[in-house]
């Protein structure tokens, strides 16, 4: 094998793209396909439970906006349990709709649900129902 037979940089990259159908994704290509699923999941995750309550907030009941502007009355898809909890991340069941005002409180941890919430168990685990309607909130 000569110096020759190695070819340029130019000739790899171009091997490079020109791949075959099918063939190994780079890591690029594999995280951008990652976060591109993870969005879809998210926003499924978000209409699933704007729908299920239908677009009134769980805490105070009041009618929600679907705006992007900070509104005390933008409508917000909150987790119960953390988003990075991978078990619960994506279901439905795992959150509930609420105002944005009310979604701050309940992130700061000034409201929490009253432990008389029904639950559902995920591989052995033990969630509370956010398909519970009958959800009660106290003051922390």
């Amino acid at each position: 094998m000569s110096l020759a037979d190695l070819g340029t940089l130019a000739d790899r990259s171009r091997e490079r793209y020109a791949t075959p159908k099918g063939a190994i994704p780079t890591q690029l290509e594999e995280k951008s396909a990652a976060d591109a699923a993870d969005a879809r999941g998210l926003e499924h995750f978000r209409r699933d439970v704007r729908e299920r309550d239908k677009g009134r907030c769980r805490v105070c009941k009041r009618k929600t906006k679907k705006t992007l502007r900070l509104d005390p009355l933008r409508g917000e898809a909150a987790h119960i349990e953390r988003r990075s909890t991978k078990a619960v991340r994506y279901d439905r069941r795992n959150g509930l709709h609420m105002c944005l005002e009310d979604h701050q409180r309940f992130d700061r941890h000034e409201l929490r649900i009253a432990p008389s919430a029904r639950t559902f168990e995920v591989n052995g685990k033990t969630y509370i129902d956010g398909d519970d309607l009958n959800i009660r909130f106290v003051a922390a």
